[in-house]
C-alpha cells in the first residue's frame, strides 16, 4: 500500500480509538429493567456529555400522574466530592473509575459523611447497552434498589 494512503487512514480512524462509550443519548428499556418495589416507569432517558475530565450526566425517568424522576451529576474522576441533583434534593458524592467501560458514584450523607447510595454504570462491551445500578444502605447491610437498562440511540 502506498505509504500516504497508509497515513490517512491511519489519521482518518484516530477518532475511533479515543471514542467514549459514555457519551451520547441513551433510551430507558422499561421491559429489561427492574424497578424493585416501585411500578415501571413509562420511559425515560439518560444523556452523557463530555465534560471536564469525565461527563455530565442528566437523566429522567417518567413514572406518569406527574411524577419525573431526575438525576443531573457532573462525574469528574479527581476524587474531589461534587454536589449533584437527585429528584429534588442536593447530594454530595464522589465519582470512581472502575475502567473504560464502567464507574461507580458513590453517595454519602452530608451529616456523616458515610456512604448511603453507590450508582454504578457499565457500557456492554459492543457499546450498545448501557447498565445502571442503585444500591442503597451501608456497606453492611447494602440493599439493591433499582437496575436499569438503558439502548443507545
Amino acid at each position: 500500500m502506498d505509504p500516504s494512503r497508509l497515513l490517512l487512514l491511519l489519521f482518518l480512524s484516530l477518532p475511533l480509538w479515543g471514542a467514549d462509550p459514555f457519551v451520547g443519548k441513551w433510551k430507558l428499556n422499561v421491559e429489561r429493567s427492574d424497578f424493585g418495589d416501585v411500578p415501571k416507569a413509562l420511559s425515560g432517558s439518560a444523556r452523557y456529555k463530555a465534560y471536564g475530565g469525565g461527563y455530565q450526566n442528566d437523566s429522567e425517568i417518567v413514572f406518569g400522574k406527574g411524577v419525573v424522576g431526575k438525576l443531573s451529576l457532573p462525574v469528574e474522576f479527581d476524587g474531589t466530592a461534587r454536589e449533584g441533583a437527585l429528584d429534588d434534593r442536593k447530594i454530595v458524592f464522589v465519582s470512581k473509575r472502575i475502567d473504560q467501560n464502567s464507574y461507580k458514584v458513590l453517595i454519602a450523607d452530608r451529616q456523616t459523611e458515610k456512604v448511603t447510595e453507590v450508582l454504578q454504570y457499565t457500557v456492554s462491551s459492543d457499546g450498545k447497552i448501557l447498565t445502571f445500578t442503585w444500591i442503597k444502605g451501608s456497606q453492611d447491610k447494602p440493599v439493591l434498589h433499582w437496575v436499569l437498562v438503558y439502548d443507545k440511540e
